[in-house]
């Protein structure tokens, strides 16, 4: 399964796949490998591809950094689970090769981490046109714009303006929050009347693909940190999880009648900003709770939850953060080594300033961290990852330190994106971290770690980067990039994408999964598609073209 040539557009060889920016697209791409999609009528909708020779999930994963980045849950054995196999086979044209790939999927569906949204921007399936949207906010309006095969490419459809509310908008998570098959929106808002750092909860109830102002609640209590969204019940309405300003333990609000309660019997302090992730941690299928905490001002703490019968119990003590380690970004999950298990990746700085950063990797059962990143040298210049501050005015943004997950190139293993700053200089970038065998002694037990792209020329060119995320724009299985930079002041963000030009001679399953709330009788008689849902989750195994079985898993991004 060898890779094809990388082509710009006046048919010019490069020596690597190349990302080319800018805002303009042409309608399609070439289609030149085999693809399959498989359009799956249960729970939580969202696309991802199954690709490579090795059969690993291409993306999108947009926001896999939670557990992510990385960025996106299982219902408890108790409630409903939606099991589906697909088998098909699917015959390419390999250069001058027939080549013939047997797909084997195991879908089990139950509620999954959504992970808490730093960014600005998300995206999510417009279910009617069944069509990836993109949502942006910015500062004091929430804008949505429906994607369309035509120029622009995207269209605002819904604009939301909060400059009534006196609140600056902090994270945009959609969702069926009250069980109706049509499309919520919950935002967490900060009030610019003061500093303080109480997080309000509004909820923007859809109808017909509008959103009203005056057709909202307002949650009646407000949180320390973001709020995760997952189905803590497995009822396929997603919940809302996080420590409130009443209590110093972790409660929940039950989507649907929006009640409150208590969510676990923990004495740990949730760490601030958390990376907890709902995601199968322990291969059961059933989504378990991973939480971050801090015992202390100077230490970071990881603990998993496991569900059993809907019921979640400590497993095992709580793990450390690697030694020597002073800052300590957000966990994401992925199946880093193509072994058919998720793993915990973590990336961290070992001073203030992160003058030295490095990525580790563990996961259930493994009471070690294991470097598979710990070069940022470029030649003569050294970078580092960039430290959240959490004391900026609340005119100005930090975001934690995020990877993105995404396998850019379909060879099976998930990349990386992150951003970068010059340690002896202000400059700050997106880089793209590629997932190649591991070449030294540290990272030999996982096979595989993470090489920095040096040298991408249209993302290098755009400067002060603040988030990069991968994204597929043209629904063909190959991941694009976009990243959001900061403009002439702090308040001002230009978006940019940059398109991947890279083919290969390899497979790609879409799957796309839905709430499956409502199969023919759904409320206001809207189309019975689903929206999207929190939380599936996948386990597969292919057959490459040499008879290797190949083993897969991946969460599909909410």
């Amino acid at each position: 399964m060898g890779r094809r040539r990388c082509r710009r557009h006046s048919d010019e060889v490069p020596p690597l796949p190349l990302l080319q920016s800018g805002q303009q697209f042409p309608p399609h791409r070439r289609r030149s490998r085999a693809a399959i999609s498989a359009w799956l009528p249960t729970a939580a909708e969202q696309g991802a591809g199954l690709g490579g020779p090795r059969g690993s999930l291409t993306g999108p994963f947009p926001w896999d950094h939670r557990a992510a980045p990385g960025a996106v849950p299982r219902p408890p054995v108790s409630s409903p689970v939606r099991s589906l196999r697909v088998c098909s086979v699917v015959r390419a044209t390999a250069a001058s090769n027939n080549v013939t790939f047997k797909i084997k999927i195991d879908i089990r569906l139950a509620p999954e981490m959504f992970p808490v949204l730093w960014e600005k921007l998300c995206f999510i399936w417009s279910i009617p046109e069944r069509k990836i949207s993109l949502y942006s906010e910015l500062g004091s309006e929430l804008i949505i714009f429906l994607a369309d095969q035509k120029e622009p490419y995207f269209k605002p459809r819904v604009k939301l303006p909060m400059k009534s509310l006196s609140v600056t908008i902090t994270s945009v998570v959609p969702g069926d929050y009250d069980g109706d098959s049509q499309m919520d929106v919950l935002l967490t808002t900060r009030a610019q009347s003061h500093g303080g750092d109480e997080l309000s909860v509004f909820i923007f109830w859809g109808h017909n693909q509008t959103l009203d102002l005056n057709h909202k609640t307002m949650l009646n209590k407000t949180f320390h940190d973001e709020p995760l969204v997952m189905d803590f019940n497995g009822d396929l309405i997603p919940d809302v999880f996080g420590v409130t300003s009443d209590s110093n333990k972790p409660q929940i609000l039950i989507g649907g009648n929006l009640s409150w309660h208590a969510a676990l019997d923990t004495q740990s302090k949730m760490y601030i900003p958390h990376s907890h992730a709902f995601i199968d941690l322990n291969n059961d299928f059933t989504a378990d709770l991973f939480l971050t905490t801090s015992p202390d001002s100077q230490n970071v703490q990881f603990e998993t939850w496991v569900n059993k019968d809907g019921n979640f119990s400590k497993a095992g003590k709580s793990k450390r953060m690697p030694s020597g380690v002073k800052v300590v970004g957000q966990s994401v999950f992925a199946d880093f080594d193509g072994d058919g298990q998720s793993e915990h990746l973590l990336p961290v700085c070992e001073d203030t300033t992160c003058q030295k950063s490095a990525i580790y990797l563990t996961k259930l059962g493994l009471d070690q961290w294991i470097p598979v990143l710990q070069d940022f040298r470029n030649k003569d210049t050294l970078w580092g990852f960039v430290p959240y501050q959490n004391d900026k005015p609340s005119t100005e943004i930090s975001f934690p330190i995020t990877l993105h997950i995404g396998d850019y190139n379909m060879d099976g293993y998930p990349d990386a994106l992150a951003i970068l700053k010059n340690t002896s200089g202000s400059n700050q970038q997106a880089f793209l971290l590629e997932n190649v065998p591991c070449n030294n002694v540290s990272c030999k037990s996982v096979r595989r770690m993470f090489k920095v792209f040096w040298e991408l020329s249209d993302l290098n060119q755009i400067k002060d980067a603040v988030v990069a995320t991968f994204f597929d724009i043209y629904e063909d299985g190959i991941l694009d990039i976009i990243v959001l930079s900061k403009g002439y002041s702090n308040k001002d963000f230009t978006i940019h994408t940059l398109k991947n030009n890279f083919e290969a001679d390899a497979y790609f399953v879409k799957v796309i999964v839905l709430s499956g709330l409502c199969s023919n009788d759904c409320p206001r008689k809207i189309t019975p598609f689903g929206v999207n849902q929190p939380g599936p989750y996948i386990m597969y195994t292919t057959v490459d073209a040499n008879g290797y079985l190949k083993n897969g898993s991946g969460k599909i991004a909410s």
